[in-house]
């Protein structure tokens, strides 16, 4: 069995983690308005007002997301993934463990998918929802084996 060490998710660090999936699953929707001015500036004459709004709307609708998103991040809904938690893992089951004393099990057939970053490491269950598991919470051969139970469940 693998244990971790208590994980605590502050607002900041919640913040920069859903800031970062969001601009890595979708930069290119954030770059098809510029790419859309540039393409409307040179085949079309009169397209100022066009390209003029696909730049601002370009520039605007990143920054609204930033904003909705710390919004999100330090409100009383995100209030339950700061509390403090560790996980087990085994060859059947991931059971997370609160600080308060409730606990959360997940079946390995539950797994969807798991996306590994240089410091941590996210395992989805649907669309989202996550565990954050980073990798300063586990000791180097804990990694090692959960890496094994990962591939052993075909994740």
């Amino acid at each position: 069995m693998i244990s971790t060490q208590e994980i605590t998710l502050n607002p900041g660090s919640y913040f920069k983690l859903i800031a970062r999936i969001r601009f890595k699953t979708s930069f290119l929707m954030y770059l098809l308005p510029f790419a859309a001015a540039v393409v409307l500036h040179f085949a079309m004459s009169d397209s100022q007002m066009i390209v003029k709004f696909l730049l601002v709307y370009g520039v605007v609708n990143p920054l609204w997301m930033l904003i909705y998103q710390y919004i999100y991040a330090t409100s009383d809904k995100a209030r339950a993934l700061m509390t403090s938690r560790h996980y087990t893992f085994d060859n059947q089951q991931i059971t997370a463990i609160y600080q308060d004393g409730n606990r959360d099990v997940f079946e390995w057939e539950r797994v969807v998918a798991v996306r590994r970053f240089a410091n941590e490491m996210l395992i989805y269950f649907s669309k989202s929802e996550f565990i954050y598991l980073p990798f300063s919470a586990l000791e180097t051969n804990e990694r090692e084996q959960l890496e094994q139970l990962l591939q052993q469940h075909g994740k």
